[in-house]
């Protein structure tokens, strides 16, 4: 049985699972062509446009997962998000056993949010495997691109009954070309507003938060981006601590 220990560093005690109703959330998202200039800013994560956040207004609903390539059968993918509650939600799902490129398999629960995709079986994904909303025709909401066994996807949804409190962002390229990059929030009922705004060329820019920033539940995140030039590549991550409501508040 693990014990905590006091003097111990308080975010190893939230990993190993010691902080009462705290948990940690690591958030990396990848783009390999982000769009020019402001007017094509873009998302960071596999689909390579702004996320279609809209797509949820009708509710939750079913996710179908299936590959674009045939040899993807019976790949156990786990599915991510929150449920018509806001509440967390986690789905195993087998895609089809005989041509996951013209069959998709529902999900069993309904999802208003899905914010992380990854392989938990022994046979590595070939296509790409994509999770579309209420049907195999649907529009695609995660996408695990070929060669990475996880969605590459900075974006989130806090959870009902939890605050989330931002530490860290970290946005790279891999080009000697100007990024633009912006984390925003929607609060649940409300519009996205840049919270932070930086610009780097090449490299890596990382901003420390000395005092976390708080987000309150249902809020959705993102990390966006745009460039001087077409055809530039960004990568881009969050790490947050989410801390459960007091009862009444």
């Amino acid at each position: 049985m693990a014990v905590y220990f006091p003097m111990d560093d308080v975010y190893l005690n939230v990993a190993r699972g010691l902080v009462k109703d705290t948990f940690d959330v690591h958030k990396f998202g990848s783009n390999p062509s982000i769009g020019n200039g402001l007017a094509n800013i873009e998302t960071i994560w596999d689909g390579s446009n702004l996320y279609p956040w809209s797509t949820w207004d009708s509710g939750a609903d079913n996710l179908y997962l299936g590959s674009t390539n045939s040899v993807d059968t019976s790949i156990q993918v786990e599915v991510q998000g929150l449920d018509e509650n806001y509440n967390l939600l986690t789905e195993t799902v087998t895609l089809d056993g005989t041509d996951p490129s013209t069959t998709s398999v529902a999900t069993i629960g309904t999802f208003i949010r899905v914010f992380r995709m990854r392989n938990t079986g022994s046979k590595s994904i070939v296509g790409n495997v994509q999770a579309k909303y209420g049907s195999s025709s649907g529009t695609v909401l995660a996408q695990i691109t070929d060669g990475n066994n996880q969605t590459l996807m900075a974006l989130y949804t806090v959870p009902a009954g939890y605050k989330a409190y931002l530490l860290q962002l970290e946005g790279s390229s891999k080009k000697n070309n100007e990024i633009t990059m912006r984390f925003v929030v929607r609060n649940f009922g409300g519009v996205f507003r840049t919270n932070h705004q930086c610009s780097f060329i090449g490299g890596q820019y990382l901003y420390p938060y000395s005092v976390p920033f708080e987000i309150d539940e249902k809020s959705d995140i993102e990390l966006r981006a745009y460039a001087g030039s077409a055809g530039v590549s960004c990568d881009a991550t969050f790490n947050m601590v989410l801390i459960k409501k007091p009862l009444g508040s």
